[in-house]
């Protein structure tokens, strides 16, 4: 009778370790296409690119528009399912960047002007206090100061969260 409980042990643990392992399987195989994934989405917008810039920029000066433009490659590249993670939470976080970013990029191109300058570098400038009163340039400064630092640390969220997860 021993043998026949021992038999029957021997045979769940065998047949729950089958399971485990092929469990294990799956998250090590969704964890490396999120791997992969990160590892797209740093090369399209790297944290010493614009969001380098961006984290330290006050937009109450005049700013390169070239400067911006990992924030605009990485928005149109996130159009395509390969830059989706598998893991949900990851996702909504990848969501919540590219929502962030698509404010503050559109925002910031709907209110700020190109600038005439003798270089080859793109300028834009939101309206100067002269145009519209100290009141309105502090608030509208503070705005995109605001908006790039949400950013930032949406960014940095995904990129934190994902390298613990993965």
């Amino acid at each position: 009778m021993e043998a026949w409980i021992q038999w029957g042990i021997t045979t769940i643990v065998g047949i729950l370790g089958i399971f485990i392992g092929r469990e294990w399987e799956k998250r090590d195989k969704r964890a490396k296409k999120d791997k992969e994934t990160l590892d797209q989405i740093l090369k399209i917008l790297p944290s010493t690119g614009s969001i380098k810039y961006i984290r330290s920029f006050d937009f109450g000066n005049i700013f390169s528009v070239d400067k911006l433009n990992d924030l605009n490659q990485f928005i149109h590249a996130s159009e395509y399912p390969e830059l989706t993670f598998i893991d949900n939470e990851l996702d909504a976080l990848r969501k919540k960047l590219i929502s962030s970013i698509s404010k503050f990029y559109s925002e910031l191109g709907y209110e700020s002007f190109p600038i005439k300058k003798h270089t080859d570098e793109n300028l834009n400038e939101i309206r100067r206090p002269e145009e519209v009163g100290d009141s309105s340039f502090n608030q509208q400064r503070k705005y995109f100061n605001d908006l790039s630092f949400k950013v930032c640390a949406d960014y940095d969220e995904l990129v934190i969260k994902a390298k613990k997860k993965i």
